[in-house]
């Protein structure tokens, strides 16, 4: 807002450029995210990090609907901070999430990559909708990762290929 209660004009030009670039209205958090992301500052949205029987579940909420490159350098920052930590079964909860895109699928493959064990086991996806298995079913990631309806299938699944403690 302007000073004097006025919008501000710049509010409307950056948002036009979003809307041009993205194609899609955005949401007001999703705009504060942009606007930070622009102005190099890390997004206050953090995804949640839960301990479920043993298993590390990194819980995507409804404020990740949309995961675009503004939330990237945070999402990142999680997983590097998971992957630091002694490695355990981990599942991805994306069941919020109704589109995500290569940028993310990176930092998908890149946390894979640091938690699964020597076998290829203990790591899967839940919650994944149409659209999203479509991205990943394309890239053919969707044969490397198990992906499961719900969470508590895919805590089961990764917690019996865990090997013993």
């Amino acid at each position: 807002m302007h000073p004097k209660g006025r919008a501000n004009p710049a509010f409307g030009v950056f948002r036009s450029v979003l809307l041009s670039v993205t194609m899609q209205p955005l949401k007001v958090g999703e705009f504060v995210n942009y606007a930070r992301w622009v102005a190099g500052m890390p997004s206050p949205l953090r995804p949640q990090v839960l301990d479920v029987e043993g298993v590390t579940v990194v819980a995507f909420g409804s404020e990740f609907e949309r995961i675009d490159e503004a939330l990237i350098p945070t999402i990142a920052e999680v997983f590097a901070q998971l992957t630091a930590q002694k490695r355990r079964p981990l599942v991805v909860d994306l069941s919020q999430t109704k589109f995500f895109g290569s940028s993310f699928i990176e930092q998908l493959f890149r946390l894979w990559n640091r938690a699964k064990d020597e076998k290829g086991h203990g790591f899967a996806l839940a919650g994944i909708n149409d659209y999203c298995q479509e991205i990943l079913s394309v890239t053919n990631l969707k044969q490397l990762w198990p992906m499961y309806k719900t969470r508590a299938q895919a805590v089961e699944s990764v917690k019996s290929s865990a090997p013993p403690a």
